[in-house]
């Protein structure tokens, strides 16, 4: 049987700055299929994209996505890679 040890960590301030210009609002999301000005991207697994495999409550995918799964976008630690890659 194992034990479950926890440790207690001192609370710190995180400061988080959002960049207000690459956050979308729904509105956006669904009218971006219609224009040419910007695309959805889908991170979902590849089988998910393909509705191979259904692992959230709503199975469906976005509409016109573009496909880039979220391992190509996260570095070994699980971070995201900086814009430039």
């Amino acid at each position: 049987m194992s034990r479950v040890v926890s440790a207690a960590v001192p609370s710190s301030p995180f400061p988080v700055n959002f960049r207000k210009e690459r956050h979308a609002s729904r509105s956006d999301v669904l009218d971006a299929p219609k224009g040419r000005k910007a695309r959805v991207v889908d991170a979902h697994s590849r089988a998910e994209f393909l509705g191979e495999q259904a692992l959230s409550k709503r199975g469906d995918g976005i509409p016109s996505p573009c496909h880039l799964e979220w391992k190509e976008i996260v570095d070994l630690e699980g971070r995201f890679l900086d814009e430039d890659a």
